[in-house]
């Protein structure tokens, strides 16, 4: 349990609000999203946590404000649909979001 609030925390701490420029992207540009990333996010926690159980996995739950937080939609664009992340998520967690939209 202690491992995942770290992932999040240095997750939220690194990538929240910084644009891909800040890491040597080139100007704002964001890869488009990997094609497994729809398949591997879900809203159901009791079946992610049942799954992570089962395979030896972490549950990695994504708290967010999908139309309104800026930092949130940067971290969702740069990294947590992005190929390197999902590639270590398919191996090591079950992915959960949790939106909180105002609209």
């Amino acid at each position: 349990m202690k491992n995942i609030f770290l992932t999040l925390f240095l997750a939220s701490f690194v990538f929240t609000g910084c644009g891909p420029q800040q890491f040597g992207g080139a100007g704002g540009d964001v890869p488009p999203a990997d094609p497994r990333a729809e398949k591997m996010w879900t809203t159901d926690l009791p079946a992610a946590q049942a799954r992570a159980k089962a395979a030896g996995k972490l549950v990695f739950i994504d708290f967010t404000g999908s139309d309104w937080c800026p930092p949130c939609m940067a971290l969702h664009d740069n990294v947590l649909v992005q190929k390197p992340f999902l590639d270590y998520a398919e191996k090591n967690l079950e992915l959960v979001v949790v939106d909180f939209p105002r609209n």
